[in-house]
């Protein structure tokens, strides 16, 4: 995985970007999640953040085994992808 952080020149907003090996994507599929956190990743990571990358069938059941599992709440906003709509 590699980590790297920016800012887009145009608004001085800063950018977190994460690019996933093959070796991670053949692990997320076969659910394992990625947990990044500065202490394992480095300073790449903004100091105070988890961030966890998983992957599902559909956004509906990652969401789903996110409260199965006790993650998220059933009050917990869960937001989709304005793109998807249209699919």
């Amino acid at each position: 995985m590699v980590i790297a952080r920016g800012t887009i020149h145009d608004n001085k907003e800063e950018m977190l970007i994460l690019g996933l090996s093959h070796k991670n994507i053949q692990e997320l599929l076969k659910r394992n999640p990625i947990v990044i956190r500065r202490e394992t990743h480095g300073d790449g990571v903004p100091a105070g953040w988890e961030i966890v990358i998983c992957a599902g069938e559909s956004e509906e059941s990652i969401a789903r085994e996110f409260q199965e599992n006790g993650i998220i709440g059933p009050s917990t906003k869960v937001i989709r992808d304005p793109k998807l709509n249209d699919s």
